[in-house]
């Protein structure tokens, strides 16, 4: 069974690539990692890069992928989730349209679930209006794989990175890395659960 792991950061793909000593790909356009069974790829922020990476992913002949797995960073309101708090997605809206995904990630995983929301423009404002989580990918990343969420194969897991005030707390690669390193006993746990 290969899982592959999107990551829109380095950042957030390192510690995945360090804890399970993956290695670096064949020559590609974007970063590339893989190991036995996993692989993973950093698509950058948004939806801009996403589909052209993905096309060439899958037009190199990897058609094995029985999971996508979308991890990453998000922010939320101030009030709602503590920084490094981690959930699994199970709804996914947009802010520019009216299309929203449902993804039914297994309940045994003992993650709690949190919807999100893909904006265009980093959010600083706090997040007041805005309910759950917000990202700048997951919606996109539900668009190209919306097969893989009718058969239940697709997952989101996100880490509370900031509460929407990256005008005063700028996030380093440091910062992100740590982020998904204290994780990383979660994240293994999950992806050995769900290809079972």
């Amino acid at each position: 069974m290969m899982q592959l792991i999107i990551t829109a950061l380095k950042a957030e793909a390192m510690p995945i690539i360090d804890y399970y000593k993956l290695e670096k790909g064949m020559s590609k356009f974007y970063p590339y990692f893989r190991g036995e069974g996993l692989e993973i790829i950093c698509c950058g922020v948004g939806g801009k890069n996403l589909k052209k990476i993905i096309a060439d992913y899958f037009k190199n002949g990897n058609n094995d992928v029985n999971q996508i797995i979308n991890i990453g960073i998000a922010g939320c309101s101030i009030k709602s989730h503590n920084i490094g708090e981690s959930f699994l997605v199970n709804k996914v809206f947009d802010e520019t349209s009216n299309c929203i995904y449902d993804i039914n990630p297994p309940s045994d995983l003992l993650i709690p679930f949190q919807q999100i929301t893909t904006v265009s423009k980093v959010k600083d404002d706090g997040g007041i209006e805005i309910k759950g989580l917000v990202d700048m990918e997951a919606h996109f990343i539900c668009s190209v794989f919306n097969q893989f969420i009718l058969r239940n194969r697709l997952f989101i897991y996100k880490i509370i990175s900031d509460h929407m005030d990256l005008k005063v707390n700028k996030l380093s690669f440091r910062n992100i890395y740590d982020l998904i390193h204290q994780n990383i006993s979660k994240i293994d746990r999950m992806l050995d659960t769900i290809k079972n």
